[in-house]
């Protein structure tokens, strides 16, 4: 099978951020699988292949600082980007992605983050509880991810509503590549034009895309950059 962790960083970020990602390979069987994983280095644009590594039955892999431990990049690459993990047998793939310089005094805080079976993507969603300020020292700001976990151009149309459901702002994320990446501030006026200035912090956004998609928002606070991550659900 095939598992898609939608976005794994480590690099510099708002307010003296670093962001490492660390993750678990879980193997769900008795007998050792193997696991192949690839990074698409959204900084450099290229595919990064890691040599493939074993995971013994009933036990747990794991990589501290993923893109620095299994992919050789350093801070300076500033590299993030989904990582797909291809498993000959049944595995759950977790991550952190921490935040070491919190409130830029080193402390760690950060957002748990699954790898999501491929099978998984979805042509319509939701996503809940995000939030946007118009101060970019306080309140929270929202960074939409849209992964393309397949082998045709994916494009999705994005609605950004209030929390009563009035459309606030409508926007399109690709075409996306095959295991193509999109990285959107909610607030971002070339996509989410009349967002800029918006302080609220009862917002959602509901999604279809031509092909099936992997989405999720990363949303930060943006005083201490600590973060929290909110899955896609598909939609009814």
């Amino acid at each position: 099978g095939s598992w898609v962790l939608p976005s794994s960083a480590f690099r510099g970020g708002l307010n003296g951020a670093e962001f490492h990602t660390d993750v678990r390979i879980l193997n769900l069987g008795t007998s050792p699988v193997t696991v192949i994983a690839t990074l698409y280095d959204q900084a450099s644009g290229t595919t990064v292949p890691a040599p493939g590594f074993p995971v013994a039955g009933r036990s747990q892999a794991s990589f501290d600082n993923v893109l620095q431990s299994l992919f050789g990049k350093t801070l300076a690459s500033g590299s993030y980007g989904p990582i797909r993990f291809d498993s000959t047998g049944s595995i759950i793939v977790s991550s952190s992605v921490n935040n070491v310089n919190a409130c830029g005094t080193g402390a760690t805080s950060g957002q748990w983050l699954p790898g999501i079976d491929a099978t998984k993507a979805m042509t319509a969603g939701l996503i809940a509880q995000l939030a946007v300020s118009s101060d970019g020292a306080t309140g929270y700001r929202t960074n939409l991810v849209v992964m393309n976990p397949g082998s045709a151009n994916a494009t999705a149309t994005v609605k950004l509503r209030a929390g009563g459901g009035v459309l606030l702002s409508s926007g399109t994320i690709g075409p996306l590549e095959a295991n193509g990446f999109s990285q959107v501030p909610l607030d971002s006026a070339g996509t989410f034009p009349g967002v800029a200035g918006r302080t609220d912090t009862n917002l959602w956004v509901e999604f279809t895309s031509d092909q099936p998609v992997l989405a999720f928002a990363s949303v930060i606070n943006n005083a201490s950059g600590d973060p929290f991550a909110v899955v896609a659900t598909p939609d009814a």
